[in-house]
């Protein structure tokens, strides 16, 4: 009767136990064994060569785990993204070489655009071949007067022929646009499919006029526009 009861108690507390962590595994992704040997196989693929993960709890991912690999590969379950740091920096150098060729021919020559911009790139793990390209939050500045609705359509403008020059899948753009009659943002994700397919001035956002003095941006976006009242 007493090892009866045992029993039962260890059912009522592991089967919650094990319902949680079922549950917690689900919403991180990590199936234990299952998961590692087929991100194994996927990276493995992928490398061409023998690849070892380990699950990192800490960053909700695997990690490949090679002493003997500079950069190791990073695996992304929930989204299907591999990072690759070898292909993420020959990217990166790419870009931003044709970032500078776009500088010399822009057609709007009245744009400030900065000197660089940050870029990172990952790779589809459902198609290796398809390398999606992030640009990161930048500001580019136009010394005119303009409306909302025309502002909005200027910053599509720009941000089309800019992301036309580099020749890349960019799924990820966040730009501010700046003018003296206001700051407009855009921060969008497109997935797996190039921002040029969507219509952009749907995504633009006109920022709140009420400027912050203690804030950065604000602050020298003010001390810009007053140079050029």
């Amino acid at each position: 009767m007493k090892k009866k009861y045992i029993r039962i108690v260890l059912l009522v507390v592991l089967i919650p136990f094990f319902v949680f962590f079922c549950f917690i595994c689900f919403k991180l992704h990590y199936y234990p064994i299952v998961g590692r040997y087929m991100v194994q196989h996927k990276l493995s693929n992928y490398a061409n060569r023998r690849v070892k993960v380990m699950y990192d709890f800490l960053n909700n991912r695997y990690v490949e785990t090679s002493t003997r690999i500079s950069w190791p590969l990073r695996y992304d379950m929930e989204k299907d993204l591999i990072h690759d740091t070898t292909v993420d920096t020959e990217i990166e150098k790419m870009i931003k070489k044709r970032y500078k060729e776009f500088l010399k021919t822009a057609s709007l020559s009245t744009v400030e655009y900065p000197d660089g911009i940050c870029v990172g790139a990952i790779v589809d793990g459902s198609d290796f071949s398809n390398i999606l390209v992030h640009i990161y939050s930048f500001t580019i500045r136009e010394a005119i007067h303009m409306n909302s609705e025309d502002s909005i359509k200027r910053m599509s403008t720009i941000i089309k022929e800019l992301c036309q020059s580099l020749h890349q899948n960019i799924t990820y753009f966040e730009l501010t646009y700046e003018n003296l009659d206001g700051r407009y943002t855009i921060r969008y994700d497109k997935d797996r499919h190039s921002i040029l397919q969507e219509n952009l001035e749907d995504h633009i956002k006109k920022l709140d006029d009420h400027y912050n003095p203690q804030d950065y941006d604000d602050q020298e976006y003010l001390e810009w526009k007053q140079q050029h009242q």
